[in-house]
């Protein structure tokens, strides 16, 4: 299969549409961050504080394949802008992006969504824990 203008520019912009996702999914897991770690949190959080290493560990667990899939994405669409595709679809042979990326993003939304169920969790924990302490 001979590459085509079409397919380079359908490459470039599947890569430009994965960057403009990650950078949602890295607002979604600041702002969870954010949340976690504010007064909210630290009230939520009190006498909990295995379930806050495991919000931490979650939160920047979920960073890392979100930071490795941002990285893969730019290589990839300057691999694209530097071999004007023919180098890419000799060396690859497929019409798309590295496998690690769909890899990292999908484990970077399973982090993300297990970080806020440990936050809910510690919310309706608190919750309990301070209705048993009132009555």
């Amino acid at each position: 299969m001979v590459p085509t203008v079409q397919t380079w520019a359908w490459l470039k912009r599947r890569a430009h549409y994965q960057l403009t996702r990650l950078a949602y999914m890295a607002g979604g897991l600041a702002g969870l961050g954010l949340f976690g770690a504010g007064d909210l949190g630290n009230k939520i959080f009190t006498g909990l504080p295995w379930l806050r290493a495991l919000f931490i560990l979650g939160a920047m667990g979920a960073a890392v394949p979100l930071g490795l899939a941002w990285e893969k994405c730019l290589r990839a669409e300057a691999k694209i802008d530097r071999d004007h595709g023919h180098e890419l679809a000799a060396s690859r042979g497929s019409e798309d992006l590295p496998r690690i990326i769909r890899t990292c993003v999908r484990a970077a939304i399973v982090l993300i969504v297990l970080t806020a169920a440990l936050l809910v969790m510690a919310a309706f924990w608190s919750a309990i824990q301070n209705g048993h302490s009132a009555g």
